[in-house]
C-alpha cells in the first residue's frame, strides 16, 4: 500500500489511507461480515496471508506431509499413492481463497478442489484478473482463471472481491455510502476489470492508456459493457486536467 500512497503523493492527489481498497482487505471485511468461522485453505502472496493472519484467520496453505509442514512446491513421485499423500486431509478447512500466488501449483489445485466437497466450504476470489500485464505485449495468466477451474470442478458459487465482482460492488456501496452513482468516476487501466466494475455500479468511467490497455485496444473493444466514457493518456495528465479544472471555477 505504501508504494501506491507514493505514486498519489507524487501526482499531488490526496490520500486517505483507511478509504484505500485491496482484495486483501476487502476478503477480511468480508469474513468478517459473515461470521466466518473456521479453518482458511489460501493461494496467495506472503503479504495477503499477513492480512489474514492479522485479522485472527487461521489458514494453511501449500501441501500436506512435506518439510517444512505445508511447504509451497514439492516435486512427487508420478504414482497416483504419492499424489494421494500429498493431496487428502482431514483438516476442517470450511473456506478456500485465491489471490496471486507466485508459488501455485495443480496439487494446489486439486487440495483446494478436495476440501471444497464439503457443502459447508466456501469458495473465495481476492484479485479476478484473467491476465496480468506481465511486460509490454507479454500478459500471464492470472487469478481467475485458476479460480474458474475451481469453481467449474466444485460447482460452488466464486465470491468475488476484486474488480469486477459483484460482492466488491455492494461493499463499496456500502462502504461509502454512495448514493448517486453518476457522481462517482472510476479510472483504470483495464477494460474488464475497472471499466467493467465501473460500468456494472452504474458509475462513469474513465481509462487511462499508461497501464494495461493502449489505444488501439481501446478501440478495438465492441462490448458496451467495456467501453470508458472518458479516456486520459495517463493519470498525471487528468490530474493537470482536475487542476486546471478547479482554476476555471474560481
Amino acid at each position: 500500500m505504501s508504494e501506491y500512497a507514493q505514486r498519489f503523493k507524487e501526482l499531488g492527489i490526496e490520500f486517505n489511507a483507511s478509504e484505500f481498497v485491496y482484495p486483501a482487505k476487502s476478503v477480511v471485511q468480508y469474513l468478517d461480515s459473515i461470521r466466518f468461522k473456521g479453518l482458511i485453505y489460501v493461494m496467495a502472496t506472503d503479504n495477503f496471508k499477513n492480512s489474514l493472519r492479522e485479522a485472527g484467520y487461521e489458514f494453511i496453505f501449500g501441501l500436506i506431509n512435506t518439510f517444512p509442514q505445508y511447504q509451497p512446491l514439492k516435486i512427487i513421485k508420478e504414482t497416483y499413492s504419492e499424489l494421494a499423500n500429498h493431496i487428502f486431509s482431514d483438516e476442517p478447512v470450511r473456506a478456500v481463497i485465491l489471490d496471486v500466488d507466485f508459488n501455485m501449483s495443480s496439487l494446489n489445485l486439486i487440495r483446494a478442489h478436495l476440501f471444497l466437497r464439503h457443502p459447508d466450504c466456501i469458495l473465495i476470489l481476492g484479485a479476478s484478473d484473467k491476465f496480468l500485464p506481465f511486460a509490454k505485449g507479454v500478459d500471464i495468466i492470472g487469478p481467475c482463471s485458476f479460480a474458474q477451474i475451481i469453481a467449474d470442478s466444485s460447482k460452488k458459487r466464486l465470491i468475488t472481491l476484486g474488480k469486477p465482482g459483484i460482492e466488491l460492488a455492494e461493499m463499496l456501496l456500502k462502504n461509502f455510502d454512495i448514493k448517486e452513482r453518476k457522481r462517482v468516476l472510476m479510472i483504470g487501466d483495464m477494460l474488464e476489470q475497472d471499466i467493467g466494475f465501473g460500468s456494472q455500479c452504474g458509475f462513469q468511467t474513465l481509462l487511462v492508456l499508461s497501464g494495461g490497455c493502449n489505444l488501439e485496444k481501446m478501440q478495438a473493444e465492441t462490448d458496451p459493457v467495456h467501453i470508458p466514457d472518458y479516456y486520459a493518456d495517463s493519470m498525471g495528465d487528468f490530474n493537470e486536467f482536475l487542476k486546471d479544472f478547479k482554476k476555471a471555477e474560481v
